[in-house]
């Protein structure tokens, strides 16, 4: 007997993106539900443990599928039952489920267990809520192949990322137009450099140190500066590439900038003799900015 597809059938959705049609095709899709996410279990507090990092302010209950045949229900950050002992050290794959708001690895003892971010949960798992941000601050072996995003209500994305050396993409299609600080945010995330053009960053205000020492080089063209008040060290020991800053020279200096801003651009070279050239004359002489980077080309 064919069964077929369930998100398939036109009775549950038509088109299948729509109606219940669409909520099964979107899970035959993914395939996983809920915050995802591989662990290794060596080093750290023991080679046969992991600690899920839950501190801070916000609700916590939900239900833990350590990988390894056990289930544990939380509902708090206090709770014994958030350590967990494996039979035998190794990796396993990590599945929450319910609501999730104090998440913070915070660069905690178990910050290098964490290996890969299978998918957030969309709803149904991580929710980055706590106003102290560092999130993932640590975290040096994470990888993000999620698609999906995390529920975000926190407006700090303080030390985001930061020295989490592993990552290289996967945040792109994050909803930060809640955010107001991204201070730190990837800071020596040394190997990070992923298209973040479709962010609205129309509410940060500090942007102090955010892609200081990662592999950053995009085109920041489309980013809403309008509301930064601060901005040091932005892009220090960094390289864009000499298209990409002028494109992000030209960009800001159509927009309402604040002025006064002190902003490193690293090593990034722009075109000397064209607009981007006088972009950045009118940032200095008109903005007030003092601007550093590597001279023109």
């Amino acid at each position: 007997m064919s069964y077929g597809k369930i998100y398939e059938t036109t009775d549950w959705g038509d088109p299948i993106e729509n109606g219940w049609g669409g909520v099964y095709y979107n899970l035959a899709s993914s395939g996983l539900t809920g915050f995802v996410f591989d662990i290794d279990t060596t080093g750290g507090s023991s080679n046969t443990q992991f600690t899920l990092p839950l501190s801070g302010a916000g609700t916590t209950n939900i239900l833990v599928d350590w990988g390894d045949g056990n289930t544990d229900t939380i509902t708090s950050a206090s709770q014994a039952e958030k350590l967990h002992t494996f039979s035998t050290r190794g990796n396993y794959t990590i599945t929450i489920t319910g609501t999730l708001e104090t998440f913070l690895v915070n660069n905690y003892a178990d910050k290098d267990k964490i290996k890969e971010i299978k998918n957030w949960g969309n709803g149904n798992g991580l929710t980055l809520a706590s106003n102290s941000g560092s999130f993932f601050y640590g975290a040096s072996n994470v990888t993000v192949t999620a698609t999906d995003q995390p529920t975000i209500t926190t407006t700090n994305f303080q030390q985001l990322f930061r020295s989490a050396s592993s990552i290289v993409s996967g945040v792109g299609n994050f909803d930060v137009s809640s955010v107001t600080n991204l201070i730190f945010a990837f800071y020596q995330a040394s190997n990070f450099n992923e298209d973040l053009s479709s962010w609205d960053v129309s509410n940060v205000t500090n942007f102090n140190f955010c892609f200081e020492a990662s592999s950053i080089d995009q085109n920041f063209a489309a980013w809403d500066m309008t509301s930064a008040t601060s901005v040091r060290r932005m892009f220090r020991s960094t390289t864009l590439s000499t298209a990409n800053y002028d494109a992000t020279l030209i960009g800001w200096a159509a927009q309402n900038v604040n002025s006064g801003l002190d902003m490193d651009f690293g090593n990034a070279q722009y075109t000397g003799g064209g607009a981007a050239a006088d972009a950045r004359t009118y940032l200095i002489e008109e903005k007030s900015w003092t601007i550093t980077d590597g001279g023109a080309v």
